[in-house]
């Protein structure tokens, strides 16, 4: 869909597309973008202005999404079905449960109590009807959108943002989502705490230049997502 429309979003260009019958076997092959071109590990913060890049492609993804209709008529998946099939925050827990973590007796406590609750917890036929629910214009949303799945050249010791991969979850969705996936991913949680609202306006800010209006919603309506008890727990 990228290549055919042009759309200028940060993805590789795409040799092969295969699908396959068997569940996640798909195959795609990419082009080459270096060994300098790589993530940044997990574990590491971001800085003010490799998030502002990272916002700056979300704005760029979500200016495209309000410029053009045609997307919207592709068959995007559910991301209730999606979660339900693949049991996704049972695969979380389970990367999580490491023999290190497990025999600290607090976080073994926490990781079991958020195993029985989490399908009270976790309602992820909300995310689907969000945008209806809070009268916000869809945009398209990468669904996924976390520090493994960010390219990175680094140049003069700063990060570059390069590449985003790893669409597969790609969905018609709220602005909201992919904004705070990152943050909640990949900023130290004091400075997420004290700073989001601004975040978000400069996100904001961002996407009324790439417009060249002002976006059919509001930084408020955005923010006021975000706060919501869904988001909270993604």
């Amino acid at each position: 869909m990228v290549q055919r429309s042009n759309f200028e979003v940060l993805v590789p260009r795409c040799c092969v597309l295969e699908n396959s019958t068997q569940q996640q076997l798909g195959l795609i092959i990419m082009e080459d973008l270096g060994a300098e071109v790589q993530p940044i590990a997990s574990d590491k913060t971001l800085t003010a202005s490799e998030l502002y890049q990272i916002f700056d492609a979300i704005a760029q993804l979500h200016a495209v999404s309000l410029k053009t209709n045609h997307w919207k008529t592709l068959k995007f998946p559910k991301m209730a079905d999606i979660c339900k099939k693949r049991n996704i925050l049972k695969e979380m827990l389970a990367y999580v449960k490491t023999p290190e973590v497990m025999r600290d007796e607090k976080l073994a406590e926490c990781i079991h109590e958020i195993d029985e609750l989490a399908d009270d917890i976790f309602d992820y036929t909300k995310r689907d009807d969000i945008c209806e629910f809070f009268g916000i214009v869809p945009v398209l949303v990468h669904g996924d959108l976390w520090t493994a799945n960010l390219l990175w050249k680094r140049k003069n010791s700063v990060h570059e943002l390069t590449a985003i991969i790893d669409w597969q979850v790609c969905h018609s969705g709220c602005a909201a989502e992919d904004l705070t996936r990152i943050m909640c991913c990949s900023l130290d949680a004091q400075e997420r705490r004290f700073y989001w609202e601004r975040h978000i306006d400069h996100y904001y800010r961002l996407l009324t230049d790439k417009l060249g209006h002002i976006p059919p919603f509001t930084a408020y309506q955005v923010q006021n997502i975000l706060t919501f008890k869904l988001f909270k727990n993604i």
